[in-house]
């Protein structure tokens, strides 16, 4: 799992949503769990174990993009009830909207 540390909406709900997610991908052949809000990607993404070497010659700030575009059929997505999972705190009016 990438689990990024700018997202503190993220819920242990949301988390184990794509846990069990990662299970019934795993089912269904698949070994990549993306989730998503209304259309837009999000984090964290889970990554089978057969992908580290790709994942750890990752160079940038890319992270996972480029080993989840070059195995769309391995892919599931998850579409999630809320936000969390697009909402980061990347600036001060992020910070700032997150207080308020």
């Amino acid at each position: 799992m990438i689990y990024l540390a700018d997202q503190p909406l993220l819920e242990p709900e949301d988390v184990n949503r794509l846990i069990g997610a990662f299970a019934e991908a795993r089912e269904q052949g698949k070994s990549i769990v993306v989730p998503f809000f209304r259309g837009q990607r999000g984090n964290p993404v889970i990554l089978d174990s057969s992908y580290k070497e790709a994942i750890l010659e990752v160079v940038g700030e890319v992270g996972c993009k480029r080993v989840i575009k070059r195995n769309p059929d391995k892919v599931l997505v998850v579409e999630m009830e809320t936000d969390h999972v697009v909402r980061d705190v990347d600036r001060i009016e992020d910070y700032e909207w997150l207080k308020s």
